[in-house]
């Protein structure tokens, strides 16, 4: 089962049990979007790895990535001036919203260089809090959200979410060109 902005959302809302209303709604919604427009983004987010079996070029059609749900989210929202309760609850929620979304669904594909039939080992190397914070300023503005902190709030989830992410590490298995010869190689993926 692949992301979808939704299952993001739904995972946040989730997870704050006491935050509710319009705006809590709002921003779990433009999260959910923000987030899985820059999971899937190539430029924003990607995976190397291990490849090992036999020589040749290979795919790697499906692979699954687990995360952990580190809770520096706190420090980096408390950072930008953005403290208190509701802070910590909306951190709690993202924290725990992204990462069960994540380990649920979340799925890596890709090519692997001098291994065509074998087992992949990859781990989430690049995750650019910058592009995930421009991509949350702007679905916040989508939605409305353009209060006083928000801004503030976008670079504390980014740096949060970029954090959670290079946590990832995934297995799959290689699939293309048999032949006899063993070999190891290297593999470039993506989420889904």
């Amino acid at each position: 089962m692949a992301l979808t902005p939704q299952s993001f959302s739904s995972s946040i809302n989730a997870a704050a049990p006491t935050l509710n209303g319009v705006d809590w709604i709002k921003v779990s919604q433009a999260l959910g979007v923000a987030i899985y427009s820059e999971i899937i983004n190539p430029a924003s987010v990607y995976c190397q790895g291990i490849t090992t079996g036999v020589a040749g070029v290979g795919t790697i059609p499906t692979g699954k990535m687990l995360f952990a749900p580190l809770p520096n989210m706190k420090g980096f929202l408390s950072a930008m001036g953005v403290s208190g309760v509701i802070s910590n609850q909306m951190a709690i929620a993202c924290i725990t919203g992204v990462t069960t979304t994540l380990n649920t669904s979340c799925e890596y594909y890709g090519t692997s260089a001098g291994v065509g039939i074998g087992s992949d080992i990859s781990k989430v190397v690049y995750a650019n809090p910058t592009t995930i914070t421009q991509a949350i300023q702007s679905v916040f503005s989508a939605f409305g959200l353009n209060g006083v902190v928000s801004k503030q709030t976008a670079v504390g989830i980014g740096n949060g979410i970029a954090s959670i992410l290079l946590t990832g590490t995934g297995v799959a298995g290689v699939v293309g060109s048999p032949s006899p010869v063993p070999s190891t190689g290297v593999s470039t993926c993506f989420l889904r």
